[in-house]
């Protein structure tokens, strides 16, 4: 899937809802949040992260104007010398809403690219979606080696949904060489109520082929849950690798089946956008999907986008035409 077959791709024309505000709980004075990488919705709220960011943004989902609260997850706050801040992030990329045990739950994990991105962390959450509660750490290693041993692609974990009695994570690649991680749902489970995630957890690991947008192979950015479906999104990053950034040419969002094969993409109708984060507000046909923009520049604030969910044939009909 590359050249002229990249270009046809249908658009999803988009809504741009503006520029994302994070205020302090209990202060008026908002700052613009930039390096937006994650958004999962929960109920009546939705949370955000950006990769070299210490806080989770939360806001309404019938609010956006209004500036979202921040809660810490990591103590100290970002480095000013944008070389070192690149360097120390957490990176955290992947957000999703678990539930199970009688508990709801969000989780950030961070992308692994480096041994100081390799941890994330968990929050309850109460019954409107809202946090309540701090943020626990949860370490990633043992599960991070388990998904790329030696001689493997690099690591660059970049979208989780929780899928039935699995939960599903979506490795980015420069190359074209995105992977996606089948892990124990139970098991997972277990690794947040412990703080640390090993190599039990892990179910398979798989090749995804994505296609390329005007020849540079697409990278998975984020993934969202929706009617037992999973949508991705995607980018197309002149990069050679996951820590580097690139120019950017463009983002998809597509759709995978139940054996992790590509049925559906779509071209983000913003030229140069780089999506990062997408999640659904709405059912029915009123679903609408949010995404979150990272200009990887810490001074430029990132937006939110929203667009109607593209309409796909019912569960099963795609998957046997795709055959």
């Amino acid at each position: 899937m590359t050249g002229a077959a990249d270009r046809e791709l249908p658009r999803l024309a988009v809504d741009d809802l503006g520029p994302i505000q994070i205020a302090a709980r209990g202060s008026a004075a908002a700052t613009p949040l930039a390096g937006g990488s994650g958004l999962a919705r929960a109920g009546e709220w939705v949370h955000l992260v950006a990769d070299d960011e210490h806080r989770i943004c939360s806001l309404r989902s019938d609010d956006v104007a209004r500036a979202a609260d921040a809660t810490v997850f990591r103590e100290g706050d970002p480095h000013a010398d944008a070389a070192v801040r690149k360097a120390t992030k957490p990176d955290v990329e992947a957000l999703l809403v678990v539930e199970g045990r009688g508990r709801l739950q969000l989780v950030g994990l961070g992308s692994g690219s480096t041994e100081r991105r390799r941890s994330g962390f968990v929050v309850a959450l109460d019954g409107h979606g809202a946090i309540d509660g701090e943020p626990r750490e949860v370490e990633l290693g043992g599960l991070y080696d388990a998904i790329t041993p030696p001689g493997r692609p690099e690591l660059n974990v970049e979208g989780a949904v929780q899928a039935a009695g699995d939960v599903l994570l979506l490795v980015r690649s420069s190359t074209g060489e995105n992977r996606l991680a089948r892990l124990d749902g139970a098991r997972f489970l277990d690794g947040l109520a412990s703080g640390s995630m090993g190599r039990g957890a892990l179910r398979s690991v798989d090749r995804v082929e994505l296609g390329t947008l005007e020849g540079i192979p697409l990278g998975f950015t984020d993934a969202l849950r929706h009617d037992g479906r999973t949508w991705f999104s995607a980018a197309a990053e002149d990069t050679p690798n996951a820590y580097d950034d690139g120019q950017v040419v463009g983002s998809v969002l597509g759709l995978l089946d139940d054996d992790g094969h590509v049925v559906g993409r779509w071209r983000v109708d913003v030229p140069g956008a780089k999506v990062e984060g997408i999640d659904v507000v709405g059912m029915g046909r009123a679903a609408t999907v949010w995404m979150v923009t990272d200009a990887d520049a810490h001074d430029v604030p990132s937006r939110l986008l929203a667009a109607p969910l593209p309409a796909v044939p019912p569960r099963g009909v795609a998957e046997r035409l795709r055959r």
